[in-house]
């Protein structure tokens, strides 16, 4: 008997883009839209402030086994945030033998003193200057003057997702991994 396996990712994606006649431009969005995409920004601001909050602790807890010189930890460490964005399962495009994921995200963190992008007090919003005299359209990006957060920036600058994609995103899964080696060790000559 073969088994089926459940769809991939692409498939989830997919089964939205066959749907979609032709992408909405970010000047045509509409308020119902624009709504949504900063209830979302809203939502993964708090994210952050919890996700800074477990990196920042998990670094630590590496730097203390680095600075002891008895544990055999080595002095690397590196904490992993992976977030990985679902369709809702109230979404008509959810399918049940699905992973139903859209798209996943990853950055990685080596120290303490530098998290870059979490929680790090910037607007990284991509379209703060595009106001109505530098567009050729003379028309201001609708959400130059919204401040974003790193997540939701890395969602329509850094991934192939199209505001519309965006819009379906229903669950979030966030993990966190500390990653630390060991200190290497010599071993005795094995052949004569």
């Amino acid at each position: 008997m073969i088994e089926q396996y459940p769809e991939t990712t692409e498939d989830a994606l997919l089964r939205i883009r066959n749907d979609i006649k032709e992408y909405v431009d970010c000047d045509n969005l509409t308020q119902e839209q624009l709504k949504g995409l900063r209830t979302l920004n809203s939502h993964l601001m708090e994210y952050e402030k919890d996700i800074k909050v477990q990196v920042q602790d998990a670094l630590n807890f590496a730097k203390k086994k680095i600075d002891n010189p008895n544990d055999p930890v080595d002095n690397t460490a590196e904490v992993q945030v992976t977030m990985n964005f679902y369709l809702a399962d109230n979404n008509p495009y959810y399918k049940n033998d699905s992973d139903n994921l859209l798209v996943s995200m990853n950055q990685g963190f080596y120290d303490v003193m530098d998290i870059y992008g979490i929680d790090d007090g910037v607007n990284h919003n991509e379209f703060q200057g595009w106001d109505e005299n530098l567009r050729t359209n003379n028309l201001a990006h609708p959400m130059h003057k919204d401040y974003h957060c790193w997540i939701f920036h890395g969602l329509y600058d850094h991934t192939q997702l199209h505001w519309e994609e965006i819009l379906h995103i229903g669950e979030i899964d966030i993990d966190i991994t500390l990653t630390q080696g060991t200190k290497s060790k010599k071993l005795p000559k094995l052949l004569p």
